[in-house]
């Protein structure tokens, strides 16, 4: 007898049937293709998918933070109560060298008290977060995004949380220090008391630079949004008295003058030729604009970057920001150097500043100097030719009162009307 369950899926399937010979052949004959290869593909995919959730499962748990002391399984247990769970998950995280083990206790590997530990200098938690934020709101709908469109994020959060910490943490290991050392090392530094930080971001150039220079101040300038930010990282480096913020955008807005230094890094107003003779104005005679962007060193083309590129746009955005773009776009090219040159400027020094967020990486650093004015005049020699063509020298100083310009000014007259 056979049940109404098997009836339904009899008449409901009907057109997925295999018939005659195809059915006989699908039970005698192998795959085409070596099943082996497909196995192994999907199942190490699966295996670094499950990594990489323990790890962010382990970060999220401040596992690591824990872990900056030797602690015993036993101890570990009253913080992470399922046993079934936490001692796997620390067996994959020894296997795969971020803890190590002796004894029945663990500890962290010095790559992971560097970089996982919130304590560290250089803990990469907002990038962390950044990466998993992408996997959850974009990954994993992409199906959904194909069929529908990109993800909009808030121009706010965007910036703020995914765009500013990471970029932070990023730069403190390396990138900024490097940059600072070459800074540091310019005559031009020595006697800078002023400096603007042009889209300055989290503001750990000020920050730095003015660390190190007790008469430096400087000013970061950026947008409204982001300076909210940027005080949080002034104030948490204890830096409030030398290093201030300056609310606006500058491609419209004025960001001041009396400038010794002008820095601009990672942000559009570095490839802008339209703005360059705006920096130009607001630095002082032999001031300095130091210029670090990306674009000179070709990135491979990455598919999976480009896809995840395009998964997103910022709200208010018909089409995807051209952040990206700029990045690529080349720094020094020809007609900018030609325009860097045009508004006054001399190319002093350029060095690459290697970039560990990428494999074989560096950005451009450029250092630009202000030419000087030339001295002003003194005094001034005229020559004058009387009406019976006699020639006569006259010294000319700009320190002279007005008495001894209107005695100069009379034997000028003579000259003329002589004959």
């Amino acid at each position: 007898m056979i049940s109404s369950l098997q009836n339904d899926k009899i008449n409901n399937s009907n057109q997925n049937r295999i018939v005659g010979h195809s059915q006989k052949k699908v039970f005698l004959k192998d795959p085409p293709f070596d099943p082996g290869e497909f196995f192994n593909r999907i199942n190490n995919l699966k295996t670094q998918t499950q990594l990489y959730f323990a790890l962010i499962a382990a970060h999220e748990m401040r596992l690591f933070d824990n872990l900056n002391t030797t602690h015993s399984h036993q101890e570990l247990q009253k913080i992470y109560p399922h046993t079934e769970m936490i001692l796997p998950l620390l067996k994959v995280l020894v296997e795969n060298n971020y803890i190590k083990e002796r004894e029945g206790a663990y500890y962290n590997t010095p790559l992971t008290s560097t970089y996982f530990c919130s304590s560290s200098v250089y803990f990469q938690g907002g990038f962390l977060d950044k990466i998993n934020t992408k996997i959850i709101e974009l990954w994993a709908h992409l199906p959904k995004l194909v069929m529908e469109g990109p993800v909009v994020f808030s121009k706010k959060n965007f910036f703020c949380n995914l765009c500013l910490p990471p970029m932070a943490e990023n730069a403190m290991t390396g990138r900024l220090q490097h940059v600072v050392r070459s800074i540091v090392s310019l005559p031009e530094f020595l006697n800078a008391h002023k400096m603007l930080d042009l889209g300055g971001g989290h503001g750990l150039y000020s920050i730095a630079l003015a660390s190190l220079k007790k008469d430096l101040n400087c000013i970061v300038f950026d947008l409204p949004d982001i300076i909210d930010v940027t005080c949080d990282y002034i104030i948490a480096h204890n830096m409030d008295e030398q290093v201030k913020v300056l609310p606006g955008n500058f491609f419209v807005d004025d960001f001041g003058s009396g400038y010794d230094i002008i820095l601009s890094s990672s942000n559009p107003s570095g490839k802008n030729r339209e703005i360059i003779k705006k920096i130009f104005n607001a630095l002082n005679p032999g001031g300095i604009f130091i210029n670090i962007q990306s674009g000179d060193i070709e990135l491979k083309d990455n598919p999976l970057s480009i896809l995840e590129r395009n998964m997103w746009v910022l709200e208010d955005e018909h089409e995807r920001t051209s952040q990206q773009e700029g990045k690529t776009r080349p720094f020094l090219s020809s007609s900018y150097i030609d325009s860097i040159r045009s508004a006054g400027f001399e190319i002093q020094h350029v060095e690459t500043i290697p970039d560990g967020y990428f494999e074989d990486y560096a950005v451009t650093m450029a250092v630009c100097k202000k030419k000087d004015l030339p001295p002003p005049f003194r005094s001034i020699k005229l020559s004058i030719q009387s009406g019976n063509n006699e020639t006569y020298a006259l010294l000319l100083d700009i320190n002279q009162t007005a008495d001894e310009w209107s005695k100069i000014l009379s034997q000028v007259n003579q000259v003329i009307n002589k004959k």
